[in-house]
């Protein structure tokens, strides 16, 4: 863990760290624990299954769109400013969701939020992005949010205990105070216009390299989802699950602090194969487990896997574009991967695929990705080697 907080000897105090990490916690951790309270809301308001999940496509939705629009169309503003008021946004949404007495009231509540969360995830990336050493801001970033996860998927059940659905409302709604705190040492650094260095989000390299992030992100979202459903196929009880799934919340965190010390000394294009190589092996191995054992070690070293990888894939994005831009509407239309993976997956299932169809469907779509974010990687290193020996040239 201490390496990567060396970049606080870099030019980047921990306040600053601790404010973009708690824009990201309160943007990425909302979406993540929708299913803890689906269900309830379904009981809550009298709303069938379809109906409930309209919810959670919403907010990724307005989530998704935040995102991009601030990357694209709000760089004029003061990142400082806009993160409170993002931050107004999802306390308002959150607010709404405890007191909302009907559905349409609700429903546009999570939108409310939605936005909000879009804009602190897309500020939170691109401030990490603009650090001295984005590597380990990414590493921190990643690293945190799992941890907050992880306690939120702990806290937010009794919360439901003791005040009912809304309690999870109630939850986020402490989480976002609380981030407001770290959030008054928001870094206020804008990117340099002109850079030479710039791959604009539309050209270039960029969209190649986020649908593949995209694929990705449907492959481990539609497997993370029948996590719960695998272990039970093979005798786990739901208590048991619970276990697993939050040991893969805390040994996941190693993922981005893994990568974190990892760095670049042996390059982009290596660290990302390799995890996509193991998230390959994993699924199959998840999907075929036929034992507690393995099943347990699969989830584990998937999640481990994708974390690792996600930390990677974020700052080859800052790499093609210091801007910051590709990886502020990065993380917004990522999102929209997770949000589809679990509908692949019904489509599959319900068209009489079995689990290990989807190990299969994460083995085309890991394959798929690296076939196109290996030369991009290796473009990116190339063109840093070959700066390097400018560099030394004209010292020389």
């Amino acid at each position: 863990m201490r390496s990567i907080f060396q970049s606080t000897r870099a030019g980047e105090p921990a306040p600053v760290l601790g404010a973009i990490a708690a824009a990201g916690c309160v943007g990425e951790v909302a979406p993540m624990v929708v299913p803890l309270f689906l269900g309830g809301i379904m009981t809550e308001f009298g709303v069938s299954e379809g109906t409930a999940g309209f919810v959670p496509a919403l907010e990724v939705g307005a989530i998704a769109c935040a995102a991009v629009l601030f990357s694209t169309r709000g760089r004029g503003l003061d990142p400082r400013r806009a993160v409170w008021i993002a931050l107004a946004l999802v306390i308002t949404g959150q607010t709404l969701s405890i007191l909302a007495g009907s559905w349409s009231v609700f429903v546009a509540s999570r939108a409310v939020a939605g936005f909000g969360e879009g804009v602190l995830v897309a500020s939170a990336n691109i401030q990490a992005s603009l650090t001295r050493r984005p590597h380990r801001a990414f590493s921190l970033l990643l690293a945190v949010i799992i941890t907050c996860f992880v306690v939120m998927a702990s806290v937010i059940p009794a919360a439901i205990g003791s005040f009912g659905p809304r309690g999870a409302f109630a939850a986020l709604l402490g989480l976002a105070v609380a981030a407001g705190i770290f959030l008054l040492r928001f870094p206020r650094r804008r990117p340099q216009s002109g850079d030479p260095r710039r791959t604009h989000w539309i050209s270039g390299p960029g969209p190649r390299l986020l649908l593949a992030a995209v694929v990705v992100y449907v492959a481990f979202s539609a497997l993370w989802t029948y996590v719960g459903r695998i272990g039970a196929s093979l005798g786990l009880s739901l208590g048991a699950v619970g276990v697993v799934i939050s040991v893969c919340g805390v040994i996941g965190a190693f993922g981005p602090v893994s990568a974190g010390m990892v760095g670049l000394r042996w390059g982009r294009s290596l660290p990302l194969l390799t995890s996509l190589g193991l998230i390959v092996a994993t699924s199959v191995m998840l999907t075929s487990a036929r034992s507690t054992g393995v099943f347990a070690v699969s989830a584990i070293v998937i999640m481990m896997a994708f974390m690792f990888f996600v930390t990677n894939l974020r700052e080859l994005m800052s790499a093609l574009d210091p801007t910051g831009a590709l990886v502020g509407v990065g993380v917004g239309v990522i999102t929209t991967g997770g949000a589809a993976g679990p509908l692949f997956a019904g489509v599959i299932l319900n068209a009489g695929g079995t689990y290990p169809s989807l190990g299969l469907m994460a083995v085309v779509c890991c394959a798929a990705a690296a076939a196109v974010v290996a030369p991009i990687a290796r473009g990116v290193d190339r063109l840093a080697a070959s700066r390097h020996h400018e560099v030394e040239a004209e010292l020389a």
